[in-house]
């Protein structure tokens, strides 16, 4: 009775484990699976998903954990203004996540993190970063990592650009619609050909004068 209820215990306990590595492997791919849909748009030029993959990196959630790999990613998103982005650079450079520790830079990405982001909670974790900070830095440190957070402009990658410039047509004003099209027709026919005149067609076959209208010649 007893080695029965042994082999029982035992059957059960190899179940529970192989169930477990399934769940795990299961687990794993759908990570996986996540990682490489976030690549695909983060070398597109997309912050969210640069963001996304530089925080899978940094915590090894789907990917080798790379520091060195977090760190470009969240540089690219920061750079475009992802707030969320710049704070997690500002607590890698305070804490020298895969970076030789730099107060000053990581008060430069909390700062800019805390100006840029419209989520409370970023603002609240960037708040409690540059309080880490200041209790850590010299007053010319913080004035010179204020002016260049200051002196930062976002710099947006070719698909961001093209994104926002479709953005700014499509809720451009109707009466800046009109403008718009005004200045174009203008920019056309200054660069448009002078017409030709009857004289210069005098001598030209009728038919080769209907082809060129037919094709605006």
């Amino acid at each position: 009775m007893k080695n029965s209820f042994d082999i029982f215990v035992t059957t059960m306990i190899l179940t529970l484990a192989l169930v477990a590595s399934a769940h795990a492997r299961d687990g794993a791919s759908r990570q996986s699976e996540t990682a490489s849909a976030y690549y695909k748009a983060a070398v597109q030029g997309s912050a969210d998903a640069q963001a996304n993959l530089g925080a899978l990196y940094a915590n090894g959630a789907g990917v080798p954990q790379s520091d060195a790999a977090a760190i470009q990613w969240l540089m690219r998103a920061a750079e475009q203004g992802h707030a969320k982005a710049q704070l997690m650079l500002g607590d890698q450079w305070a804490n020298g996540g895969g970076v030789a520790r730099n107060n000053p830079i990581a008060y430069k990405w909390a700062y800019l993190a805390r100006t840029t982001a419209t989520d409370a909670e970023t603002r609240n974790k960037a708040d409690q970063l540059l309080a880490t900070l200041t209790s850590q830095m010299s007053a010319a440190e913080i004035a010179e990592a204020r002016q260049q957070a200051d002196a930062w402009t976002p710099r947006l990658e070719a698909s961001q650009a093209g994104h926002a410039q479709s953005m700014a047509k499509a809720t451009a004003s109707p009466a800046d619609a009109k403008k718009l099209h005004a200045a174009r027709r203008a920019q056309a026919a200054r660069s448009s050909p002078a017409p030709r005149t009857h004289s210069m067609r005098r001598h030209v076959h009728p038919r080769f004068v209907l082809f060129g209208r037919r094709w605006g010649l």
